[in-house]
């Protein structure tokens, strides 16, 4: 394959081959379909899927019918046919998102900080001071929650459910380990 076309292909085994291109990224229906249509125009070619949103082509062959030169012959003219990568207009808001996303964390660590230095007031500012305000937080929830419920009191229910509520977010900073 060319060099530098090769540097698109993500897998490549006789009979498929996936391509990652930023000129694929943000294809209308209409490009996608032309593109799957001039690949399904080629003799020996089964299937042509693409996947505008992450810029992603699979191709399927029959490599009894389509030899490692040949792809190599099809691949320099479909590196030439490619689009130009799509404007920043054209692409997903997924850089709008992720930033949203980061002021949303910032935001988040600005009030476990605050909370922190309340419930954790021996700690300096940081992970280790959210970790300990989170892990007493919950608890005291804990605690709170079957103190209620051994005086029979509806506040057990509300306990509980913040227990529950710290005990999801919990599962969630440490999903990588579960």
């Amino acid at each position: 394959m060319q060099e530098d076309f090769q540097k698109y292909v993500r897998s490549y085994v006789p009979g498929r081959m996936r391509i990652r291109h930023p000129g694929l990224v943000g294809l209308t229906a209409e490009d996608q379909k032309g593109i799957a249509d001039y690949l399904q125009a080629i003799e020996g070619v089964r299937g042509v899927q693409i996947n505008a949103e992450v810029g992603s082509l699979l191709l399927y062959w029959d490599p009894s019918r389509l030899s490692e030169a040949d792809i190599d012959q099809y691949a320099a003219m479909f590196a030439s046919m490619l689009p130009e990568p799509a404007s920043a207009a054209r692409r997903p808001a997924g850089r709008e998102l992720a930033a949203a996303g980061k002021e949303l964390r910032r935001a988040g660590i600005g009030i476990a900080d605050k909370v922190a230095c309340c419930v954790a007031p021996g700690i300096k500012r940081g992970k280790r001071a959210r970790r300990v305000a989170h892990n007493r937080i919950m608890l005291g929830m804990l605690g709170s929650s079957l103190g209620c419920m051994c005086l029979k009191n509806g506040a057990h229910a509300a306990f509980g459910w913040g227990f529950a509520l710290m005990l999801a977010y919990h599962l969630y900073q440490h999903r990588k380990v579960l």
